[in-house]
């Protein structure tokens, strides 16, 4: 409810919503009262934590719906995002300083700060919300304003957040119907002033939210520069040395907005004080007029070419983690095939008197490793793969919009598993499938029954380790079949992203995993473990970018040397006149065909 001793004679906008708003903070000592706004909720999306909700009743504009601003606010954790957000609200509303009144739209508790309603609002935190603030008669701007927040990146649980935020953004732009956006007036970067040099992790922080967006949206993008003083602010020369966009900057010191405004009576040291809130409550609203007035001017830009930057990074990340496992499958394979030829070659003696004998290989295998609970997966179940992890499609008849799939139609195949299955032969399992080495206790008769098993499925032209060779080919080939592909994602990425996402870089990532050993921050060691696990991509990723496809394999020459091997092997073994059945004759007939 209104407060009884508003002064203005006409109501503003802003004493208007106090009706229907609730009070957080009754004012004392001369400080307003803090009313939270209501807000009415128009989607809720648990899954994705995607949330749209009004304020306020629509108003027209003589006699038509007013037009609809739309920014998105991003930054780090810390940054002043929330506050910002409040001044924008505020301002829009018409808040005088001599109100006994202020506008919250988020709260310490939406925030959990402070202890306060953690337990109700901790997955609060991690929402993506859309506040349209509508136009009410007698707001200073001639539109309704929709505000995007976003959660902090930077945040105490690291990159693997981060990530789940830039998914979240993804989600959040392609949702279609009457709450989708095909647009966005302004991206409203949030930074702190005083930021004279950025750290490693800090750096890290700009270029995530950059290679977020298409590069068609630069001269959208706004840097609002909170807890700023009347010196030019130190975050300009850390943003020119980040190679950040050359975009427009604001300066904002909202130290004001809830400040005490009304002074004791006969207290000189609390009207000096209001008197100096004042003078930066005034400052506030100077920058606030001339942000909203350059707001009204921009264009607004088409979402497309950022939804493809999302696209096309999440297709990357999908192909890699498909490559990682193929390729270690591969590598295991021949070194598998190194191992028994060296047996072969220690034991010579052993075969030419008929002996038998065990050995010691390393072999791969696969396994099961179930996942933490309220995490997804894909895994294809006829070739037991793991075709993408995380995954946000949690549906089984949903999985064609996976991003393994190489569409997101019912037709949809895999672009990940080996068989390149249908999408409907992948599920959700409460596990994922790894692949590890164990070492195994073999005999040169399991040489034999290998080879005999070769014969006995259709392989009767090709000696065993010939058909091992061919499998290792054939997985060879599949591996340069999803580096084109990545490759292909690489570039168009590099052609259409604001900025290249920065766990692409090996050294990027060294120099992030050494500020957290220094810094030793709490949660420091699981953060490394996730920086340790985009390293590993960073290095796939850069070897798809320079690596020739002929030279992936790095020991794929070595598969000709180990022919040669057996076959030098074979000629030391006279096998004339050997019986037949002995171990010699089974070597002979083992290594040719």
């Amino acid at each position: 409810m209104a407060t009884s001793n508003l002064t203005a004679t006409k109501p503003t906008p802003a004493s208007i919503l106090l009706s229907n708003a609730q009070i957080i903070k009754i004012g004392k000592n001369g400080h307003p009262t803090i009313y939270k706004l209501k807000i009415q909720e128009q989607m809720l999306d648990e899954n994705f934590s995607l949330r749209k909700c009004h304020v306020g009743q629509a108003a027209l504009v003589n006699g038509c719906p007013p037009p609809e601003k739309i920014i998105m606010m991003v930054g780090a954790t810390g940054a002043g995002k929330s506050t910002m957000i409040n001044a924008f609200v505020n301002y829009f509303y018409g808040t005088q300083w001599k109100d006994n009144f202020r506008l919250k739209l988020i709260t310490e508790e939406d925030e959990g700060v402070n202890g306060v309603a953690q337990s109700q609002t901790k997955s609060q935190t991690k929402f993506i919300t859309a506040y349209t603030v509508q136009y009410q008669p007698g707001c200073p701007v001639p539109y309704t304003l929709t505000i995007i927040d976003t959660p902090g990146f930077g945040d105490v649980q690291g990159i693997k957040r981060d990530g789940e935020i830039t998914q979240q953004i993804r989600e959040f732009f392609m949702m279609k119907g009457p709450h989708g956006i095909d647009h966005l007036d302004a991206i409203g970067f949030v930074v702190q002033s005083s930021l004279s040099r950025l750290t490693p992790t800090q750096k890290y922080i700009f270029d995530s939210i950059l290679s977020i967006f298409g590069n068609d949206i630069a001269s959208n993008m706004f840097s609002l520069i909170t807890f700023a003083d009347g010196q030019p602010p130190p975050v300009l020369q850390a943003i020119k040395e980040a190679g950040v966009p050359s975009i427009t900057h604001f300066k904002f010191n909202n130290s004001a907005l809830y400040a005490m405004n009304q002074s004791n009576d006969n207290d000189d040291d609390d009207e000096e004080e209001g008197n100096i809130d004042g003078m930066f409550w005034k400052i506030g609203v100077g920058s606030l007029k001339k942000f909203f007035t350059e707001f009204l001017k921009v264009k607004p830009v088409s979402l497309l070419l950022t939804k493809e930057v999302l696209t096309e990074r999440q297709h990357l990340e999908a192909f890699v983690q498909g490559i990682q496992p193929q390729i270690k499958l591969g590598l295991h394979k021949l070194e598998v095939l190194r191992q028994e030829t060296k047996i072969l070659q220690d034991h010579v003696n052993d075969i030419e008197k008929n002996k038998s004998f065990t050995y010691t290989v390393e072999v791969p295998k696969q396994r099961q490793v179930n996942l933490p609970k309220g995490q997804f997966v894909t895994n294809c179940l006829r070739c037991n793969h793991t075709c993408h992890y995380p995954c946000t499609i949690t549906k089984d008849t949903e999985k064609y919009l996976c991003a393994a799939m190489n569409n997101h139609t019912i037709s949809a195949t895999c672009t990940v598993c080996p068989d390149k299955c249908p999408w409907n032969s992948h599920y959700n399992n409460p596990y994922q499938f790894e692949l590890y080495q164990e070492k195994e206790t073999r005999t040169v008769e399991d040489m034999k029954k290998r080879y005999q098993q070769a014969a006995k499925d259709g392989k009767t032209k090709l000696n065993i380790f010939e058909a091992l060779k061919l499998d290792f080919q054939e997985t060879q080939r599949e591996v340069c079949r999803m580096i084109g592909r990545a490759r292909r994602a690489i570039m168009r990425l590099e052609q259409i992203a604001l900025k290249p996402n920065p766990l692409s870089t090996i050294q990027y990532i060294e120099l992030i995993i050494e500020t957290e050993k220094n810094e030793a921050k709490p949660g420091w060691q699981e953060r490394i473990s996730h920086l340790n696990e985009a390293k590993e991509k960073a290095k796939i990723i850069e070897k798809v970018k320079t690596t020739p496809d002929d030279d992936w394999f790095a020991h794929t020459d070595d598969v000709v040397d180990l022919d040669d091997k057996f076959r030098d092997l074979a000629d030391k073994i006279k096998d004339s006149n050997s019986e037949p059945g002995t171990s010699k004759t089974f070597l002979s007939r083992f290594i040719r065909k």
